[in-house]
């Protein structure tokens, strides 16, 4: 996932609360929530970038390490990736929405 381009993808349905981000993921009907810093990393997610990108962005937030944010990190985007939530490129050429349209997600 290092070099690899990491997107929110399109079709999640998601609301920021007081002190969560629920996301709702229709490919599967599954909600997730994330909590604390797992609500930063969707924001940063905004703006599809790659794990050493992602990290950079939450390390001026929390005054920590790039290495240890991208370490704390990774096993969140690994899970949101597999339940549907976030998409990973193998090449950085594309902003993430082009490869929501050419997979069938629905």
């Amino acid at each position: 996932m290092s070099d690899e381009r990491i997107y929110r993808r399109c079709n999640v349905l998601w609301r920021r609360t007081h002190d969560s981000v629920l996301l709702l993921v229709p490919a599967c009907g599954e909600f997730i929530t994330l909590q604390a810093s797992g609500c930063d990393l969707w924001a940063v997610l905004e703006v599809p970038g790659t794990l050493s990108a992602l990290a950079e962005r939450l390390a001026h937030a929390y005054d920590t390490p790039v290495e240890r944010i991208a370490a704390d990190i990774t096993p969140i985007l690994e899970e949101l990736d597999r339940r549907g939530a976030i998409g990973v490129l193998a090449h950085s050429g594309d902003d993430g929405r082009q490869a929501d349209r050419e997979l069938d997600l629905g």
